[in-house]
């Protein structure tokens, strides 16, 4: 196993054997942007592109419609098909990335209207996407967010499940040096980055293999197969998110004091639940 301190700001989930990812996820309890417990399409009849689910240190983005020109997207079953490291400011990162010898694209000025909460506005962001690979066919990119506080300070809205943080992302590998060549890879990226407090981003990235999973979590994972992922998210009550749990109809164990959840035939990811 091989834990990596990370400062992840979101990730993105993606399937081509479902494309609807937000389907899941409300199922589980979660609320999207405007607190919806389902898609709502805008004045035209078009659903959204992406559906977001924002926690306290950090969100999930079920990428909806397929971008064009990734070959990641082609080739993946499904599962966790992008990071965005949270950074402080995009021209270091941007720097940074180089010094390093990743290959960067341009600075990128993007934005979109956000209603996460409390607070509402048009959210700005200035990115930055890697061309070359750290981690196999996941996108890497860093974010810096010109309004911050749309996300992060907002009194967002509640999960039905109570959940709170992303604790933990998990990815998977049986080799050894692979592991440690995607450690190497992300520390130099992340030193261009800068730090938030303590209690923002998305702390912890953790590497195991299948076995190692198994003992952990008492699931059995394919081996091989690209994007697989792990959430581990810490909620505010075990009852109340056991209750979506059940009502989802996703297989479900309770193991060492948390909820795991078997996503992997339907999205290729399982979620953890914890206090």
């Amino acid at each position: 196993m091989i834990k990596i301190s990370s400062k992840i700001d979101h990730l993105g989930l993606f399937s081509n054997k479902n494309p609807d990812t937000s389907r899941a996820l409300f199922k589980l309890g979660f609320r999207a942007a405007g607190g919806c417990d389902r898609l709502i399409p805008d004045e035209r009849g078009k659903l959204p592109a992406n559906a977001h689910f924002v926690l306290d240190n950090g969100y999930m983005e079920c990428v909806l419609e397929k971008p064009s020109g990734y070959k990641e997207y082609d080739i993946t079953e499904g599962g966790l098909i992008y990071f965005e490291f949270a950074c402080r400011d995009i021209e270091e990162a941007y720097k940074n990335s180089l010094e390093k010898g990743f290959k960067s694209s341009d600075i990128v000025h993007a934005g979109r209207y956000a209603d996460h909460g409390e607070k509402k506005g048009e959210a700005r962001f200035d990115c930055i996407l890697l061309e070359t690979e750290i981690i196999e066919n996941v996108l890497i990119g860093a974010v810096e967010h010109k309004t911050r506080d749309l996300f992060y300070k907002n009194n967002r809205y509640s999960h039905e499940n109570g959940a709170l943080r992303i604790e933990e992302v998990i990815l998977f590998s049986e080799s050894t040096e692979y592991s440690e060549k995607v450690k190497n890879g992300v520390e130099d990226f992340q030193e261009g980055l800068g730090d938030y407090e303590k209690e923002e981003g998305i702390r912890n990235l953790t590497f195991m293999n299948t076995e190692e999973c198994n003992e952990r979590f008492g699931l059995d994972t394919v081996k091989g197969k690209l994007n697989k992922a792990g959430l581990i998210l810490k909620t505010e009550d075990m009852d109340k998110c056991l209750e979506c749990v059940k009502s989802s109809g996703y297989p479900y164990k309770e193991i060492n004091d948390s909820i795991v959840v078997n996503l992997l035939d339907e999205l290729n990811i399982f979620m953890v639940f914890e206090k």
